[in-house]
């Protein structure tokens, strides 16, 4: 049998991972500040989180995107962005750098809470919806059977979770960790910022095509 567009596809949403977005900095930052539990469980949340996204990607996600719920899906998505950038940016007496070891991190992290964040962060995302539906059309735009639909979407759930798994590893590098212990405010200031632009764009992308 010829898998080359299946492989095709999870080479090329594993290469989608390292460029810039909220999954990213969430996975990035989350990473650095807490250690490899809490990136596995943002990657987690990001990777269910993409159940929901491929699934309606593979279905109806054009549709709904179009109707009126669509500018809903935007707004609520921008807010979201905003909230976390809100969340991130460091408060008056927030930890500001030490040993950079999994032992350092916050007591007050819930792993629970962050695999929430990141799994809405994802699903309140249309940016990932249209992404999906454009990386899955080379697949589903050819006579196939609802299995194969079922095999599409548990294919990129499959793939996100193992390839932010991956990169929350990679940022347990002893000096990206000492990196960003010293540093702490600075860079957890430019991710905030980061997700507050991500918020912004979706507000203006979604009122730009409104007025079109």
């Amino acid at each position: 049998m010829n898998f080359i567009p299946e492989l095709t596809f999870v080479a090329y949403l594993l290469m989608s991972q390292a460029s810039p977005g909220p999954d990213q900095t969430l996975v990035t930052r989350t990473s650095l500040a807490h250690g490899l539990k809490a990136g596995v469980a943002v990657s987690l949340g990001i990777a269910t989180g993409a159940i929901f996204q491929a699934a309606l990607a593979c279905t109806v996600g054009s549709a709904l995107l179009q109707s009126a719920w669509g500018s809903l899906f935007y707004y609520l998505a921008g807010c979201w962005m905003v909230y976390l950038a809100w969340k991130i940016w460091p408060k008056k007496g927030a930890f500001v750098g030490g040993d950079a070891t999994e032992e350092a991190e916050e007591p007050s992290l819930s792993r629970w809470g962050v695999y929430r964040d990141a799994m809405i962060c994802n699903v309140t995302n249309p940016k990932c919806t249209l992404f999906f539906m454009s990386l899955s059309a080379p697949l589903l735009n050819v006579p196939h059977s609802a299995g194969y639909t079922v095999f599409v979407v548990a294919l990129t759930v499959v793939t996100c979770a193992i390839g932010w798994i991956l990169w929350a590893w990679a940022f347990q590098w002893a000096p990206v960790r000492c990196l960003y212990a010293k540093y702490t405010v600075a860079i957890d200031r430019i991710f905030a910022l980061a997700l507050l632009l991500f918020g912004l764009l979706l507000f203006t992308s979604k009122l730009f095509m409104d007025n079109n």
